[in-house]
């Protein structure tokens, strides 16, 4: 049993499966074909793999108006309107994702007996995305409080944070996806950096105040590092030191570290979608 559903640029959405209104078949939720790239040397046999690339993701809904077929069928260009944004959602047994795509063409034959509607979606991000996000904090909270329980003139704690080294990061997906690094400093913070097992890093030359946020953002196609401070925020590219790591999460576990002049003040916090080759 599954369930499909579409939103449109508006933010209107469309049950098309289960419905009473429409019946429609899917395709396009495998992975998509991968462009490889390949050259030869010399008269060695076969050849050497150079890169590759994953082709875009073209979701076809072949959709039967039920009922009232006219106007159901009229219903579908509200929601499919040609060269708008439009985002997919799919949900089985094992996950629960959308993918956000383009329509391409709608189209059909309106004089059969059976009325049926197909639509072009293109994808240009292949990967469906987690319908929920994963967020990690470096820091932990530690329960304090316990029964029973006596309370002195200083008072109590009732949690306290842990400031931790590292951090494991785990993408559940079955494909490498980017992610929002989030640093907030708690006091005077300088040089934050982040760094993997590997030795890639992440630096940032620049002297925090209390409460600037910084965010990295790893995604493809949004690449981006802010500084929030009082209220503004600023493009601060200018200040990653050289031959930085835009950090990417491999299926599975991934470690991170951290350091910075009073790095007990800063508080950092990873943020990302697992990403999945198909449903």
């Amino acid at each position: 049993m599954f369930t499909a559903k579409v939103k449109n640029h508006r933010g209107d959405s469309l049950q098309l499966f289960p419905s009473n209104d429409y019946f429609v078949s899917i395709d396009g939720l495998t992975p998509v074909k991968a462009n490889l790239n390949f050259s030869t040397v010399g008269v060695n046999d076969g050849s050497i793999y150079n890169s590759g690339r994953k082709e875009n993701r073209n979701i076809v809904l072949s959709i039967k108006p039920l009922r009232n077929i006219e106007e159901n069928r009229i219903a579908l260009y509200k929601f499919f309107p040609l060269k708008r944004a439009c985002s997919f959602y799919f949900k089985n047994g094992s996950r629960d994702v959308f993918i956000d795509g383009i329509v391409e063409s709608v189209s059909g034959s309106l004089f059969e007996q059976s009325e049926t509607i197909q639509v072009s979606i293109i994808c240009p991000s292949p990967d469906f995305k987690a319908l929920e996000e994963t967020i990690d904090d470096i820091s932990q909270i530690i329960p304090a409080f316990k029964f029973p329980f006596a309370i002195p003139k200083a008072g109590i704690a009732f949690s306290m944070i842990d400031k931790v080294a590292e951090k494991n990061v785990f993408n559940s997906g079955d494909a490498e996806s980017g992610l929002i690094i989030e640093m907030r400093a708690l006091g005077a913070v300088s040089d934050p950096k982040i760094y993997d097992e590997a030795a890639n890093s992440f630096e940032i030359g620049i002297n925090m105040q209390d409460g600037d946020i910084i965010t990295i953002n790893t995604n493809k196609g949004e690449k981006s590092i802010t500084l929030f401070r009082n209220g503004v925020e600023t493009n601060i590219i200018n200040l990653v030191k050289p031959n930085p790591t835009w950090f990417t999460l491999q299926p599975g576990d991934n470690v991170f570290l951290h350091s910075a002049t009073n790095s007990d003040l800063l508080q950092i916090v990873f943020k990302h979608r697992s990403q999945f080759e198909g449903v």
